[in-house]
């Protein structure tokens, strides 16, 4: 094992590997940026197990492109809550696009990752079914709309996730206060206090020491400005107003999640008292409760968007027809007891989203996926 850093370890492994989209790599080495918590940690599993080569590198030196431009592929589950990764994982992506080197993500994608208003065109243009969005690059133009939408209306930002950044506007008052700061003084990326009613929720969900510490940290973050963190360090929202249609009555949403043939399901259910599901904890894997329609949209949607992977957030009308809310390369839960095919079978067994993804990388770069 070799370290040159702390936080970003670097281990070599048996050697496995071969040519990458754009001729033939230097090397039969995968880079992985390890990140605990991440998609990382099954990969590094997985490679050590099969014998893969890789090595571990820090996404954030200077000298990375000609760290990993010998590599057979480069993967990195970046984070939509880090001000860093939000700088240049996007750029860096789009760059090695046009190198030997494999990567996950892609820039095909990635570019819409935590960015609502891109997905508003890129579900307008795909013309996949999607809960109608409104954007507005200046107040007047979205006061006027405000004088015909009807209520009540979803408000979000661009970015955030665990039903971070949303809000229901029930009224035109509301809504209007809302574009008013949207133009006005902007929002901050991470309303600190927000976060910390979220978690309060979260610690009378798991009743845990670690939930607990959490409510008193972010109690302190939300009296005392003085309290930072690298939360602080993103950019406030600011110059432009984004509205979702409001589908009502739907209790919980659904979330797909696809990668090459296998599509993962998790039914998230809201918290009492409101809209939201994402961030709730409450969840249900029964196969029988998601309906063929939405799996066939899944697939239809990564097909369309040509997407590595993408976990697919659908809520319902009151006819049954399920509608996208928004998209991500990358989600919290990795491990699902089962998966349903592009048939809409369903087949038992518990099974990793981050593995399959690393097979699909080590087979399109020529090496066949090793039996775990």
């Amino acid at each position: 094992m070799i370290r040159q850093e702390d936080q970003y370890p670097e281990n070599t492994c048996a050697v496995a590997g071969n040519p990458g989209a754009h001729g033939e790599p230097a090397s039969r080495k995968l880079y992985i940026v390890e990140r605990k918590g991440s998609f990382s940690d099954e990969w590094i599993e997985y490679c050590s197990k099969a014998g893969v080569d890789f090595e571990t590198v820090n996404p954030y030196r200077s000298d990375l492109v000609s760290k990993i431009r010998d590599g057979a592929a480069f993967l990195w589950h970046w984070r939509h809550d880090s001000y860093k990764d939000q700088l240049f994982a996007r750029q860096l992506f789009s760059a090695l696009a046009s190198t030997s080197i494999r990567t996950y993500p892609d820039i095909q994608t990635c570019w819409h990752f935590d960015d609502k208003v891109a997905q508003k065109y890129v579900f307008e243009v795909a013309g996949l079914p999607a809960a109608k969005s409104h954007v507005f690059y200046d107040q007047a133009s979205a006061d006027a709309w405000l004088q015909t939408c009807s209520y009540p209306v979803v408000f979000k930002l661009r970015g955030g996730a665990g039903a971070l950044n949303v809000r229901l506007a029930r009224t035109r008052a509301e809504a209007r206060k809302l574009v008013r700061k949207a133009f006005g003084t902007g929002f901050p990326y991470f309303e600190r206090w927000e976060i910390f009613k979220q978690s309060i929720w979260r610690a009378r969900r798991d009743r845990s020491p670690r939930s607990m510490a959490a409510v008193f940290y972010h109690l302190g973050r939300s009296l005392l400005p003085s309290i930072r963190d690298e939360s602080d360090l993103h950019p406030r929202e600011i110059g432009y107003a984004y509205f979702q249609e409001f589908i009502p009555d739907n209790r919980f949403d659904d979330r797909l999640v696809v990668v090459g043939d296998f599509c993962f399901a998790v039914r998230r259910f809201c918290r009492t008292g409101d809209f939201r599901a994402s961030g709730s904890g409450l969840k249900s894997y029964e196969p029988d409760a998601f309906p063929k329609a939405s799996i066939e949209l899944a697939f239809r949607l990564a097909d369309t968007l040509k997407m590595q992977s993408v976990a697919i957030d659908l809520v319902y009308t009151a006819n049954g027809e399920p509608m996208v809310v928004e998209i991500s390369f990358g989600c919290v839960t990795s491990v699902y007891p089962g998966y349903f095919d592009r048939s809409g079978a369903w087949h038992d067994g518990e099974t990793s989203m981050p593995v399959k993804i690393l097979e699909g990388l080590i087979a399109s770069v020529g090496l066949p996926p090793k039996s775990m």
